[in-house]
């Protein structure tokens, strides 16, 4: 709704927040609901969508929805979920789940030039099913991982962890002291979507904050 008092309120304590940021600040401020409108401005505009998550599970996402969980669905730019409260972030320990499937490639790659870009260090997780051997799963894990990522030729860690995925990725990058989780935003088919994503899943139990890069 049209609330020129209220939007001049929320400006000023932006700009009070964005003080002491050395490059440019555009404030905008548009109508409509935010999970149509956001991803629409983001296709244009940015290349990166930064927003805050309140990680509700259960009955409380039934009721008060996941705003963070409905841009990462929907947007075609990497979202950057953070959750209150983690003071200062310093990315140098990165975490990049990857299952060996095609939709999850873009996001090792997006994880690899982002390790390099910020001098990093990146370990790949993969959760083998209950019918492969750890050695076997680890083996095939190298050979595909540094086959995808020998043109970019980053250092990076392998880890094969069993168990149930969600669990094991939000179990592994707060155990392991990981300072952000790159993962891929994949639509599986119905009606696993009522579920979530794993992306989505593993957001409402992961403090840690959490890149999640579009499949395609």
């Amino acid at each position: 709704r049209r609330d020129p008092e209220r939007l001049h309120r929320l400006q000023k304590r932006m700009r009070r927040l964005v003080k002491n940021y050395p490059g440019r600040v555009a404030l905008k401020a548009m109508q409509g609901v935010p999970a149509h409108a956001l991803p629409r401005l983001a296709a244009k505009k940015c290349d990166l969508v930064v927003m805050g998550t309140h990680g509700y599970g259960g009955l409380a996402r039934v009721i008060h929805g996941s705003m963070a969980e409905t841009i990462m669905r929907a947007a075609e730019k990497p979202v950057l979920a953070v959750h209150a409260g983690p003071g200062q972030i310093a990315l140098k320990r990165l975490l990049c789940p990857y299952n060996m499937r095609g939709y999850s490639i873009p996001a090792l790659k997006y994880a690899a030039r982002l390790a390099l870009a910020l001098k990093a260090e990146l370990t790949v997780l993969y959760v083998p099913s209950k019918t492969q051997r750890g050695i076997e799963a680890l083996a095939r894990l190298d050979i595909e991982v540094r086959r995808i990522l020998k043109p970019l030729a980053p250092d990076f860690a392998l880890e094969v962890i069993r168990g149930e995925p969600g669990k094991i990725m939000a179990q592994d990058a707060e155990r392991g002291g990981f300072d952000l989780v790159i993962l891929a935003e994949h639509q599986g088919p119905w009606p696993g979507r009522l579920w979530g994503t794993t992306a989505e899943r593993l957001l409402r139990r992961l403090a840690t904050p959490m890149l999640t890069v579009p499949a395609a």
